[in-house]
This record gives structure tokens, C-alpha cells and sequence, in this order.
């Protein structure tokens, strides 16, 4: 998929997530509701919710759609503050606590258990 098709594809699943009040200029914009939803029905971890609320909030599409170009162009799918590696931390130990919790056993493989 290119990243055209990606965006379009986010694009259209945000707008399905934000009511049409949310998207009204004359409307408050409901942060929590939001962040809440992200993490919902995205998978989002709440830092990450935050902080693409208050960035869409803060600096909005024009800005925005130009900073993406940008990290197109110098294929940067992942910034120096590392949410996607971040995000992939976190589904990974929420995946393995729910093995836990389901009492499935699996191998540590984790490198600071190694040669001990």
C-alpha cells in the first residue's frame, strides 16, 4: 500500500471515530472522549492518543500535511521519540500478559535473561 492510499485509509477511519459535533469549529473539542476512542477502536497506547490529539489540536491539517511530506520524502516512518517502536513495546507485553493471564506458558527470550 503506498503512503497516498495509507493516509486516505486513516483519513476515512478518523472520520467514522469523530462525530460530526466533534469535527464543528463551533464545538468544544473533547479531548479524553477522543484519546479514549483512539485507544479503543485503534489500538492507540494513551501517550500516543495524546500527544496526535494535541498535535491535530494545536497545529492542524495545513501544517501537519506538510510535515508528512516531508517525512515521506526522507523516509522517516519513525521519528527520534520512537512512538512506533513504543506502541509495538506495549502490544507486545500486553499480548504477553494476557498469555499469562490465560495461563499459557512461553519462553523468555528477552536479552537480559540471556547467559545467565
Amino acid at each position: 500500500m503506498s503512503e497516498t492510499e495509507l493516509l486516505e485509509s486513516t483519513v476515512s477511519e478518523y472520520m467514522c471515530l469523530v462525530s460530526p459535533s466533534v469535527r464543528s469549529r463551533h464545538e468544544g473539542l473533547d479531548r479524553e472522549s477522543l484519546v479514549h476512542d483512539l485507544r479503543s477502536a485503534h489500538d492507540w497506547t494513551d501517550d500516543g492518543a495524546r500527544v496526535i490529539v494535541s498535535l491535530a489540536h494545536d497545529y492542524g491539517a495545513f501544517l501537519l500535511r506538510n510535515a508528512l511530506a516531508l517525512a515521506i520524502a526522507l523516509d522517516k516512518e519513525d521519528g527520534h521519540l520512537g512512538f512506533l517502536r513504543a506502541s509495538l513495546l506495549v502490544a507486545r507485553q500486553d499480548h504477553l500478559t494476557l498469555l499469562q493471564q490465560r495461563g499459557i506458558a512461553f519462553p523468555i527470550t528477552s536479552a537480559s535473561t540471556h547467559g545467565r
